[in-house]
């Protein structure tokens, strides 16, 4: 069984050169401070808005609960078609 040593997994940067490094290496690389607070704040309550909408009208996805119940995960897709926030980040 192998570990993985998280210490060497990237972290957040700010440094442009940095970050292409950590996608050249793991495929992945994260971006500090990418969003403002209140950036965050707007896409959370879109997001929960639009989850709400979905779960009243009966079209949500979900999957992993009990078949007669909600499940425990639920999925929003083409965010991109439920609210400007989603396209321009605030």
């Amino acid at each position: 069984m192998t570990h993985t040593n998280f210490e060497n997994l990237p972290q957040p940067t700010a440094d442009l050169e940095i970050a292409k490094a950590h996608l050249d290496e793991f495929g992945y690389c994260l971006i500090a401070d990418a969003l403002s607070p209140e950036q965050i704040t707007a896409l959370r309550s879109r997001l929960l808005e639009q989850a709400e909408a979905e779960l009243q009208q009966g079209v949500a996805l979900e999957d992993g609960g009990p078949k007669d119940g909600p499940g425990i995960n639920q999925r929003l897709t083409m965010l991109v078609n439920k609210g400007k926030v989603f396209r321009r980040g605030r």
